[in-house]
């Protein structure tokens, strides 16, 4: 789901009514303390692909990391209470974010 001019706030709003999974890049997700209690409140879940600093990326890399480690992603996502954060980098590992 993509909402052009949508604000975070919005979108996280958005995703629990459709109980949806937001995945995403935008680095403000990556700020967890600041969308914690609202992704709590609505129950949300996300994933987040993580950009490298150096050398930058490109779509592709993005989807080759979720398609490598989509199986394992799914089940973590099935298996987990919401709300829950899972980061993606480059390379394919998978983090979950303790602070829910």
């Amino acid at each position: 789901m993509k909402r052009s001019g949508a604000s975070d706030t919005e979108l996280i709003a958005a995703a629990s009514k459709r109980e949806a999974i937001i995945f995403t890049h935008d680095k403000d997700f990556r700020r967890i303390k600041h969308y914690k209690e609202l992704m709590i409140q609505h129950e949300v879940g996300y994933v987040y692909f993580k950009t490298p600093r150096e050398g930058g990326y490109h779509y592709w890399d993005m989807v080759t990391s979720f398609v490598n480690r989509w199986e394992e992603l799914k089940k973590k996502i099935k298996s987990d209470a919401l709300p829950y954060a899972y980061e993606v980098d480059k390379k394919g590992h998978l983090n979950r974010y303790d602070s829910f």
